[in-house]
């Protein structure tokens, strides 16, 4: 696929997206590989060029890059949360699951739990684990900081508990 061809894509996509369509995480996921792939190419590239007089291109050229990954990032979260992504099974799909299962974690714990000391959410462990020199058992009921319980919730190891 040749670099309009993806930028021809992601056209397509924004316009099903304003249409009020649903899209498919296994597009998104192919734009953003060739995206990739177009912009390797074009790293490879400045990198046998380095110190020419191509320089300023290639750094504008990197901050370009950074700008797009992230603007396209913030969209396709933003259409995940707002349930206009279909979710298949591709690594966009999966990474999506994650980083809406965190949201979706997150909202429960502002809204559903106590939150001691501006930091503490109760959780019961659910695989043990080790901190620091000790491990914590499964069914280990504790209170431990927010973003910390976040993160351990994603992976499976703690049950963040729900007071209402």
């Amino acid at each position: 696929m040749t670099f309009v061809e993806v930028f021809e894509k992601l056209k397509k996509v924004y316009d099903e997206v304003l249409e009020g369509r649903k899209t498919r995480s296994s597009e998104l996921h192919s734009i953003l590989i060739e995206l990739n792939r177009h912009l390797m190419q074009i790293r490879t590239w400045c990198l046998e060029n380095r110190g020419n007089e191509f320089e300023q291109l290639c750094l504008e050229i990197e901050s370009f890059t950074l700008r797009l990954f992230k603007t396209l990032l913030v969209f396709i979260f933003s259409k995940a949360i707002l349930d206009d992504v279909q979710i298949e099974n591709d690594e966009l799909g999966l990474s999506l699951q994650k980083m809406l299962g965190a949201t979706s974690n997150l909202l429960a714990i502002l809204s559903k739990t106590i939150i001691i000391n501006d930091k503490d959410v109760l959780c019961k462990v659910i695989k043990a684990f080790q901190k620091g020199n000790t491990i914590i058992p499964s069914g280990y009921v504790t209170f431990m900081p927010l973003s910390e319980a976040l993160y351990l919730s994603i992976l499976g190891f703690v049950k963040i508990l729900e007071i209402f």
